[in-house]
């Protein structure tokens, strides 16, 4: 098994595997507080701090389909891992 499957067997609820969704995600949210700061103590005038949140939610809409993508595979790969586990424990129930 690997640490993905393996944390997923544990039950404990987090899917980390070596894809890294946990540290994406976590520096996802740190860019948008960071952003979002930034924007309200930097004096800008309307135009600038618009175009500002733009770029801003560009680059969080981009992240986001990056987490998406690894959201994808790590579903993908719990559900391999689960119909392993249930085949080796239907073979091994079955003797």
């Amino acid at each position: 098994m690997n640490d993905h499957t393996q944390d997923l067997g544990r039950g404990n609820g987090v899917a980390v595997g070596p894809n890294g969704s946990n540290i994406m995600m976590g520096f996802i949210v740190g860019a948008a507080v960071g952003a979002g700061v930034a924007l309200l103590l930097a004096p800008a005038t309307g135009a600038e701090t618009r175009r500002r949140l733009s770029r801003t939610a560009s680059r969080l809409s981009h992240g986001m389909g990056e987490l998406q993508r690894e959201l994808g595979t790590a579903v993908a790969a719990g559900r391999d891992a689960f119909a392993h586990e249930r085949e080796a424990h239907a073979s091994h129930a079955s003797r």
